[in-house]
């Protein structure tokens, strides 16, 4: 399940250039939504500060304070218990501080990592009193290199994929600081068994890999690679069902050039799944959610094309409603269903070029932020009461 966001409405009067302050959504069938993301709060001395927020039927809370630069990527619900998985840093002087990867449960901060070089948390699930964790965190090593006329120890440092279970770091094979650059963006928990997917890319042509390859862990292993590694491809999300493995992420169509299109993927058990609308080669796409509700398939992202396409059902793209004051740029980044009803979260830009948080049920949009600064909603859980 999946992280909320906060925000509270201001009292003001709609207009041409002014949106009616976002109501809560419609929860007719019973069920509580829980979104996260962010909400910029205000910029000072040249520098922008956010907020992470969770948001619970609408209704928002802060998990920061306005005075420094956060986001809330993941979220899950375990009973009365709502897990969020993000970053938060300091702002002092105008100066902005390393990234920390935190966690926070009910809203009290754990950080992760200790903020001497970047970290983020983009996901969390919970089994039994276990709680695991997928993100990355910057490491230094030392390397040898020669200067012209000796060698000499130089400082290094790169992303390393991570897995964290109960705050403790768990490896992920492959995941070498000094070999390859690697991230974990989802994770899935299935019986005994932790998923974490992300990617994985090879810093030397002797390690084989000339892109990002889209790359699943399986209890720390290095289960599967979904992409060819002379592409540049990501794994975003993983869902399970009936004992087959989805998940979204996105790959590139052009051989040989890793800043070339790409385009969003749905892998089954590793084989590709075509998304409508997504195969447009000029304009990227990507999927960044993916849930199953019976024997069905639902993925959020973005179409990169002008129908406007931002999720889908077994490949089939599926209806949001576009605010009318909206400017066409839309992006989805995570789905739930509950009940047969399908809820989407993201954000959609407004004529003013703000981000809007919004979440969409059954396709008709509530937005979660009133518009006047930016905000998106990143993760989305829906449990019934």
């Amino acid at each position: 399940m999946l992280i909320c966001a906060v925000f509270s409405a201001c009292s003001k009067s709609s207009g041409p250039g002014n949106p009616p302050p976002p109501g809560p959504p419609n929860n007719s069938t019973g069920a509580d939504v829980y979104v996260a993301g962010y909400e910029v709060s205000n910029t000072s001395n040249n520098t922008q500060r956010q907020v992470a927020k969770v948001w619970k039927n609408g209704a928002g809370t802060s998990l920061t304070d306005d005075n420094g630069y956060a986001n809330a990527f993941g979220i899950a619900v375990k009973g009365s218990d709502v897990y969020v998985a993000g970053f938060q840093a300091a702002i002092n002087n105008g100066t902005l501080a390393n990234y920390t990867a935190t966690i926070w449960k009910n809203g009290v901060a754990t950080s992760l990592t200790d903020g001497k070089l970047l970290a983020e948390a983009h996901a969390v699930a919970v089994q039994g009193n276990d709680v695991y964790v997928a993100g990355y965190e910057v490491v230094q090593y030392d390397v040898l290199e020669f200067n012209g006329t000796s060698y000499v120890t130089v400082k290094r440092s790169n992303r390393v994929a991570r897995l964290w279970k109960n705050g403790a770091v768990m490896p992920l094979e492959l995941a070498d600081p000094q070999k390859t650059e690697s991230v974990a963006n989802g994770i899935a928990v299935q019986g005994n068994d932790v998923y974490v997917v992300g990617y994985i890319k090879g810093l030397y042509s002797n390690v084989g890999y000339y892109g990002a390859v889209a790359q699943v862990w399986k209890n720390g292993s290095a289960m599967q690679s979904l992409s060819d590694k002379k592409k540049n491809d990501n794994a975003n999300a993983i869902a399970f069902n009936n004992g087959d493995m989805y998940v979204a992420g996105t790959e590139n169509v052009q051989e040989g050039n890793p800043s070339g299109t790409r385009q969003a993927r749905l892998w089954k058990n590793g084989t590709g799944i075509p998304l409508d609308g997504a195969s447009d080669i000029i304009r990227s796409s990507e999927a960044f959610g993916v849930t199953t509700y019976n024997n069905d398939v639902y993925t959020a992202g973005m179409s990169g094309t002008s129908t406007m396409v931002n999720a889908w059902k077994n490949g089939s793209a599926l209806t949001l409603t576009t605010d009318p004051q909206s400017t066409q740029a839309r992006t989805a980044y995570g789905v739930a269903v509950q009940n047969g009803d399908v809820y989407v979260a993201g954000f959609e830009s407004n004529v003013q070029g703000k981000y809007v948080a919004k979440i969409w049920k059954n396709g008709a949009s509530t937005s979660l932020t009133d518009g006047t600064k930016l905000a998106e909603a990143h993760a989305i859980a829906v449990v019934g009461k």
